[in-house]
């Protein structure tokens, strides 16, 4: 068994040959009806001729709905894991993990432990802006919305939307990914539906918010 997977340069790759079921990683899997340009395994030895079938966006369909859901449900699988270990390039890092964890523990980049998240919430609070309180697990939507888009001001992302896409979990909203559209337009669409979310939807809050997320 092999499963497509999108490597960093968005380019689809095989995995190794999975012969153990228990080496077999989390995947999506498309149910479609086979049609006449359909990409079957020799076609993905050569990208070029992939590509020039029809049945090629049919993969690129799941892989890009496979990343949609993996970045929707990032923050809910830091929320959801027993301890979470942080390894640091350098001590002010500014990552928005440190928020969905109940138990956080930080390191060097040479593996010397530096603190928790109790331990050191004064300093991560200092370098992030995060309030003490929200670290420490109290309800993020009792927080201010702009306070929020503040947490990752800073942040570092390869693909310049992703510092918008990041913040999805800390809102509690689902929207699509749409690379190409510029941080700005990600985040006014973002800050959009957590307004909308905050206030609670009247009828025409809700149709608004519908157009905003298809």
């Amino acid at each position: 068994m092999r499963l497509l997977y999108t490597a960093s340069d968005g380019t689809l790759k095989w995995t190794k040959d999975i012969i153990r079921s228990e080496e077999i990683p989390p995947y999506a899997i498309l149910s479609h009806t086979w049609g006449e340009q359909e990409v079957v395994f020799d076609d993905l030895k050569d990208i070029r001729t992939a590509q020039s079938k029809e049945g090629y966006r049919k993969i690129r369909f799941c892989a890009q709905q496979a990343k949609l859901d993996a970045i929707n449900s990032m923050f809910r699988w830091y929320r959801d894991a027993e301890r979470c270990y942080a390894l640091l390039s350098d001590v002010e890092n500014d990552s928005l993990e440190v928020l969905a964890p109940h138990s956080v523990e930080f390191f060097s980049k040479d593996g010397a432990r530096l603190g928790d998240k109790e331990s050191l919430k004064h300093t991560i609070h200092e370098v992030t802006g995060i309030p003490i309180e929200a670290l420490l697990g109290s309800d993020l939507s009792k927080f201010d919305v702009a306070k929020r888009f503040s947490y990752a001001a800073n942040r570092q992302t390869t693909e310049e939307e992703d510092g918008a896409y990041c913040l999805f979990g800390i809102f509690s909203v689902h929207l699509p990914l749409i690379y190409g559209e510029g941080k700005e337009n990600a985040l006014e669409r973002l800050r959009t539906a957590a307004i909308l979310k905050k206030k609670g939807y009247s009828h025409d809050q809700k149709e608004r918010l519908d157009k905003i997320c298809s």
